[in-house]
């Protein structure tokens, strides 16, 4: 019997409407700066990269004053790339922070099948939580897209310390789910992270491909599918 059911985030319940490095490059064109997408996508993704190991370590200790110090050097190196005005990077921040995350209009989406099948899971006793690797912006986007109102928790691997699909992480899952791996379902769209990690600790696990011309018995094409499929375990 399934009595816990967890979720990866982005590319499961969430779809990008804007990358990060597409959103800070649009904002450079409506200064004038003349960058593409795809040049602002690379350049974020290097200076990401460069700050990385800093970045983990402050969402680890959940330190929001060394978070933000770090969101800050990316904007400084950000605009010192582009516009060369680095002084403006807290306020460039927090208008990147919010177009990104808002709800309406941001850089993520639910897909139409999300709140649905949360709800339909939870009416149904079965608790859910989101299983991402992902930082703590996490919890912010999942509370403006309205999908936090509808799950019992969310675990953001930089906040946690390791990333699927670590076993560790998905033990934490089990322990704030209050279930064991035979009774846990893990439904995501990365084969490694996702259907492999979950496997290999012991729980049920299905691959969502959205693309797929048909659905297997380790694969789904929609959310609305797990219900039917914790059924026929049953």
């Amino acid at each position: 019997m399934i009595e816990l059911v967890t979720f990866d985030a982005a590319g499961t319940l969430l779809e990008y409407r804007s990358t990060p490095g597409a959103l800070a490059a649009r904002m450079a064109r409506e200064r004038g700066y003349d960058l593409s997408d795809e040049a602002g996508e690379a350049l974020f993704q290097r200076i990401e990269s460069s700050l990385r190991r800093e970045r983990e370590e402050a969402e680890k200790a959940r330190d929001r004053v060394r978070v933000r110090a770090v969101w800050l050097k990316m904007a400084e190196e950000w605009l010192r790339q582009t516009d060369g005005a680095p002084e403006r990077a807290s306020d460039w921040l927090d208008e990147f922070l919010e177009r990104m995350f808002a709800g309406e209009g941001g850089g993520f989406a639910p897909y139409e099948d999300a709140a649905p099948t949360l709800r339909e899971l939870r009416e149904a006793g079965i608790r859910v939580g989101v299983l991402s690797n992902w930082d703590h912006t996490l919890h912010l986007v999942l509370k403006r897209t309205g999908l936090e109102e509808l799950l019992d928790f969310a675990i953001a691997s930089l906040e946690f310390g390791v990333e699927k699909p670590d076993p560790a992480i998905f033990e934490e899952a089990l322990r704030q789910g209050g279930a064991s791996p035979r009774t846990a379902l893990h439904v995501g769209d990365d084969f490694a992270d996702d259907y492999e990690g979950a496997k290999k600790a012991g729980w049920h696990a299905l691959l969502l491909e959205r693309s797929a011309k048909a659905s297997t018995n380790g694969t789904i094409r929609s959310l609305t599918e797990v219900s039917e499929r914790i059924r026929q375990w049953t």
